[in-house]
């Protein structure tokens, strides 16, 4: 983990094929006395739909992720064009589950992705 207090930014790397709770990144920052406004995150999985919104789900922990609706996931899902390929998507993600959607309380707004062959 880097820290920079003068910027307010925390920067964490997950081992390769492990995942970070997004709840317990947040309780973490709170429990050394920090208040956390934004997360940015580089997310690792496949584009699917979940009640026709566009999901992120990460194979390794089944977590959802909703997209939210941007020119930058436009862009990704013409680039996918339906097909199941895995991407990497870095984007801010927000604690909010829209009406109706019962996935993982982030969405991940895509700013943005890769195609990972």
């Amino acid at each position: 983990m880097r820290i920079n207090v003068g910027k307010g930014i925390a920067a964490l790397q997950n081992k390769q094929g492990k995942s970070i709770a997004v709840e317990r990144l947040e309780a973490v920052v709170a429990d050394a006395g920090f208040t956390p406004r934004e997360i940015t995150a580089t997310v690792s999985g496949q584009v699917d739909q979940s009640d026709g919104t566009p999901v992120l789900t990460v194979p390794e922990s089944e977590t959802k992720f909703i997209l939210k609706e941007n020119e930058a996931l436009k862009k990704l899902q013409s680039k996918l064009a339906g097909a199941d390929t895995p991407v990497r998507i870095t984007g801010r993600l927000r604690k909010e589950t829209p009406e109706g959607h019962h996935a993982h309380p982030y969405t991940l707004t895509v700013e943005e992705f890769a195609v990972v062959p």
